[in-house]
């Protein structure tokens, strides 16, 4: 992510919580878009910080302020980056209504997926994978990865070998897809490439 507003915003990585959560709350009710592009950014910078708790709550914030599906895979990341498994349950079932009422988005599922990961939840995982477009599962980095993932925590090396070699090579060279296909190699005795 391109941030920028880096600098103004690192002034305010050192306020107490409950006052950093205020001016991000002033930010989202000022209904700007340099404003949100901020809150955004400081949403961000505290996950890069492992603050997730103030993450996620000005995620939050943005989602309920306008609930669209950006802003819900912002604060979908977040809680899953908190690790709270109830919270994750939670924004699960809130995508799950999400989608039901508005399809297939992208980024929101490579999220449900990473979720689905995190809580190693495989019948969760199945049901989202599942729904997919197949053109997503062989040219979305992110969905892919995530199937890698998944595949690799079952044991399922070959299928993550198999689906590697019908990748096109661009996508062989993106820095997960390569790293958790050579992972599955490793795990079957093979050296990385």
């Amino acid at each position: 992510m391109k941030l920028l507003y880096e600098d103004e915003l690192m002034s305010y990585m050192s306020m107490p919580e409950e006052q950093l959560l205020s001016y991000a709350k002033n930010l989202v009710d000022s209904h700007n878009a340099d404003n949100f592009q901020k809150a955004n950014e400081l949403s961000y910078m505290l996950r890069r910080k492992r603050r997730h708790d103030e993450s996620a709550e000005i995620a939050k914030m943005m989602y309920e302020d306008m609930p669209t599906a950006d802003r819900l895979n912002l604060y979908f990341v977040a809680v899953v980056d908190q690790g709270d498994v109830k919270k994750i349950r939670e924004l699960s079932d809130l995508t799950d209504k999400y989608v039901y009422m508005n399809g297939y988005q992208k980024h929101l599922f490579a999220t449900w997926l990473k979720a689905a990961n995190k809580i190693l939840d495989n019948e969760l995982f199945d049901r989202v994978y599942d729904t997919v477009p197949e053109d997503e599962k062989f040219n979305n980095t992110y969905i892919i990865s995530q199937f890698y993932v998944y595949k690799n925590r079952c044991s399922q090396y070959v299928e993550v070998c198999n689906h590697y070699q019908q990748l096109p090579r661009h996508l062989q060279q993106a820095t997960f897809v390569k790293r958790y296909y050579e992972n599955a190699r490793a795990r079957m005795g093979y050296l990385t490439e």
